[in-house]
């Protein structure tokens, strides 16, 4: 049993986490904490022992949105594309997405979905041309952090 001590003084026990070797230790969906971005500190103490304890100073971050599209990085002139742009995400929180792509003349729709904790956004072009080639970015805000990620599109005649 691992307990969880904020620095404001407030004790957690048994509060959801996750071990991932590249960045430590992450703590999810902290839904009793009104302003998370106050937490300067996690100490972990060990039910064993007062003096083993681990200190983790938290990064407040955003996951990577996931764009898909038909399995393919290619179309062809004429044909619609379809991308989405997904994260999960806390549901009292709602995400604010963001398109860029290359060429601005594109006629588009822009649609968004949100599912409890799944909230989606889909690029819809209807006829691709040539000019429709390159890097669409799909960028997502929430509460001032902002996370993108790129997919490369080739329009073939």
């Amino acid at each position: 049993v691992i307990l969880f001590t904020f620095v404001f003084s407030i004790k957690v026990s048994g509060l959801p986490y996750k071990f991932d070797p590249r960045v430590g230790v992450i703590v999810e969906d902290l839904k009793g904490f009104p302003n998370q971005t106050q937490i300067k500190e996690i100490i972990c103490l060990n039910n064993y022992s007062v003096y083993d304890k681990l200190t983790f100073k938290p990064e407040i971050s955003l996951r990577k949105p996931l764009i898909e599209s038909h399995n393919r990085s290619y179309y062809f002139v004429g044909e619609e594309i379809a991308l989405n742009c997904s994260t999960y995400m806390n549901e009292k929180y709602k995400p604010h997405f963001e398109w860029t792509f290359p060429n601005n003349n594109t006629i588009r729709e822009l649609k968004e979905l949100v599912n409890k904790s799944l909230s989606i956004s889909t690029l819809l072009i209807k006829k691709a041309n040539l000019s429709d080639s390159g890097k669409y970015v799909c960028t997502i805000c929430v509460q001032n952090l902002l996370e993108s990620n790129v997919k490369n599109i080739e329009v073939k005649g």
